[in-house]
C-alpha cells in the first residue's frame, strides 16, 4: 500500500498556486501594542529641546522633569500646554496632574509649550 505524505501534497499545492497567481508576498509584521514612549519637542521662549517621554508619566511628572532639566524654574512659575501638531485644535493645557501623557493623546513630534504664569504682585506705596 502506498501512503502519500501530506507535507508533499501541501508543497505541490503551493507551487501550483505560485504558477497560477505569481510569487506570494510575505505577510507584514503588524505591532498591535500601543507605543510606550513619544518624542516630544519642548518650547520655552526662544529655546527648544527634544526629549523622549514615557507615555505612562503623569502631567505632574512631566512638569517636574521639565522644571528640573530644561527651564530651571519652580513648578508654580509655569504651565504646560500640549500641542497636537497634526490636529486642527489648539494646544491643550495640561491641567490635570494625575492624567498620563497617553490619556492626553501625546504622540511622536507633538509639542509641549512652556508658558509662564502671570502673577500679579501688589505693591504698597507709603
Amino acid at each position: 500500500m502506498w501512503v502519500v505524505n501530506p507535507c508533499c501534497v501541501k508543497m505541490c499545492r503551493y507551487f501550483e498556486l505560485v504558477s497560477e497567481v505569481g510569487e506570494l508576498q510575505p505577510l507584514p509584521d503588524i505591532l498591535f501594542a500601543p507605543p510606550k514612549s513619544a518624542l516630544l519637542n519642548i518650547f520655552f521662549e526662544d529655546q527648544s529641546w527634544s526629549h523622549r517621554f514615557r507615555l505612562d508619566l503623569t502631567a505632574a511628572d512631566v512638569k517636574s522633569l521639565v522644571s528640573r532639566k530644561f527651564v530651571k524654574l519652580p513648578m508654580t512659575a509655569f504651565r504646560l500646554l500640549l500641542n497636537d501638531v497634526g490636529s486642527l485644535h489648539g494646544a491643550e493645557v495640561m491641567k490635570y496632574p494625575k492624567r498620563s501623557l497617553r490619556r492626553y493623546g501625546a504622540k511622536d513630534n507633538d509639542e509641549i509649550c512652556v508658558q509662564l504664569t502671570t502673577t500679579t504682585t501688589t505693591t504698597v506705596h507709603s
